[in-house]
């Protein structure tokens, strides 16, 4: 796969480096696990501490722009990366498995109210 790093800046507060790569060339065809591999062997990081935020393309190009997130240890990505990114870079039957243990919010519905008389017009 044909890389390019646009920007590599290092975010302090948040303990991460962020990345945004380009993929020539590759826009619709790029996977997320493909693209974790590609940066995480180019940069010599482990795939666990790198963190696939967003895979972008525009009209016109073939290029994908990827956004990641590369952390120092996975209990410091855990802290600040949204479970649902962690959902996302699971395989398929993972993903299926872990959306079917996920406890759904319970939601109560409002009690229902014994209907009224409609008030009689004054006359």
């Amino acid at each position: 796969m044909a890389l390019e790093i646009v920007s590599d800046s290092e975010n302090k507060l948040l303990q991460r480096r962020e990345l945004e790569c380009l993929f020539k060339g590759l826009s619709g065809t790029v996977t997320r696990s493909s693209a974790v591999e590609t940066v995480a062997s180019q940069l010599k990081v482990n795939p666990k501490t790198l963190h696939l935020v967003r895979i972008s393309s525009s009209a016109g190009t073939r290029d994908a722009r990827v956004l990641l997130y590369v952390y120092g240890d996975e209990s410091t990505a855990k802290k600040h990366v949204p479970r649902h990114l962690f959902v996302r870079a699971l395989p398929k039957e993972e993903r299926q498995k872990a959306k079917g243990t996920e406890k759904a919010p319970t939601v109560k519905a409002p009690a229902a109210k014994a209907p009224t008389a409609p008030a009689k017009p004054k006359a």
